[in-house]
């Protein structure tokens, strides 16, 4: 359990990164055709930062629904029903 999740998280990050990538060239591409200059205006370093928080507070958002499912007993919900 604990290692598909740290897998699902380093997904989250490679395809954030990849996400972020392909948004700059795109970017890129978009500026040079509308005749303005791609100046880049955001940091990497505070869009990791940002990028790593979003994240995280994601994973701390999910982890209580998923507790909650974890702990119940799906056959006593449908009779109760």
């Amino acid at each position: 359990m604990a290692r598909r999740a740290a897998t699902e998280r380093a997904d989250q990050h490679v395809l954030s990164a990849l996400g972020i990538a392909a948004g700059k060239v795109l970017w890129r591409v978009f500026a040079t055709n509308f005749g303005v200059v791609p100046v880049p205006v955001v940091k990497p370093l505070l869009l990791a930062v940002l990028m790593t928080a979003v994240l995280g507070a994601a994973n701390v958002l999910a982890a209580v629904p998923a507790l909650l499912a974890a702990r119940s007993h799906p056959g006593q919900l449908l009779r109760a029903e």
